[in-house]
């Protein structure tokens, strides 16, 4: 049987890697997507080679938004129009150890707004790999 990791505590850095956002963060995690690259080939013989497939990587996150300029927001938006190539670490369970780094595109959210009056200002952000990401498994059972 598997072991099974739940969401939390756990810790996201990006850039420095000084700063733990893991307090800003509600839920999400990595997104493997794929496309396929070519086209699909028909051989004289009548076998038919696949199109290859092609992986990229990112992060997408449900954010409550810390708006001091020592949160994951002015850290965003300071990156002004064309953000940088920035490092990451994401540990989903410190407990498990299992965690991804990499390089990321540190988008600044679309919008910044709450559901209803006096509820904690949110946002949604989904940052672009730059290449594909390290994975380090969690660690087995003793």
């Amino acid at each position: 049987m598997g072991t099974f990791v739940p969401f939390g505590p756990g810790t996201l850095t990006v850039g420095d890697g000084e700063t733990d956002y893991a307090c800003e963060v509600l839920g999400g995690g990595v997104v493997h997507a794929y496309e396929e690259v070519g086209e699909a080939r028909t051989t004289l013989c009548g076998t038919t080679k696949s199109a290859a497939r092609k992986r990229s990587d990112s992060l997408k996150f449900t954010l409550e938004n810390d708006l001091t300029d020592t949160g994951l927001y002015a850290m965003l938006v300071g990156f002004g129009d064309d953000p940088p190539p920035t490092t990451f670490e994401y540990t989903p369970n410190t407990a498990s150890a299992a965690s991804w780094s990499g390089t990321i595109i540190p988008l600044a959210p679309g919008e910044v707004s709450a559901d209803e009056y006096s509820k904690p200002l949110g946002s949604s952000v989904e940052w672009p790999g730059v290449g594909l990401f390290t994975f380090v498994p969690a660690a087995g059972a003793p």
